[in-house]
């Protein structure tokens, strides 16, 4: 893991945390994310950590088991009945399931739909559970 600074627009430094150009926009995505809760920042950093240099395996093995990490978190939230602990852990499961897929080709890799189905099953339950009423129409 490399961190570069440099000045970026309107005097804001720019961090790359990956080397790889996709990765790095990437990790900036997921980390974006915890503005709504869709992930902490200390969960993210200790992924990108694992990661190596450039290995798309890698990523889809280190957000994998972010996501299982916090799959445990919403599991023991539901048995202690944390309302809300378990509603934020099923958004954030959801997106680091999500982030792992990624890379993985959706036509070669019997992993991307297991990833995706569990961050599909982890959004919609995070949704039954949020504060917030709507009704969202797809096929």
């Amino acid at each position: 893991m490399t961190k570069k600074f440099k000045g970026g627009k309107h005097g804001r430094d720019v961090i790359n945390i990956f080397k790889k150009p996709a990765m790095d926009f990437f990790f900036q995505w997921v980390l974006d994310m915890s503005t709504n809760g869709g992930s902490t920042v200390g969960e993210c950093f200790s992924a990108a950590s694992k990661i190596k240099e450039g290995d798309t395996e890698s990523w889809a093995r280190n957000w994998d088991k972010l996501g299982s990490y916090v799959q445990k978190i919403v599991e023991n939230s539901l048995r202690n009945n944390h309302t809300v602990s378990v509603r934020e852990s099923f958004l954030r499961a959801y997106t680091y399931y999500r982030v792992s897929v990624l890379f993985l080709s959706p036509f070669e890799e019997s992993r991307y739909k297991e990833y995706l189905s569990k961050a599909r099953s982890f959004f919609k339950q995070a949704l039954c559970r949020s504060q917030y009423r709507t009704n969202i129409h797809y096929a």
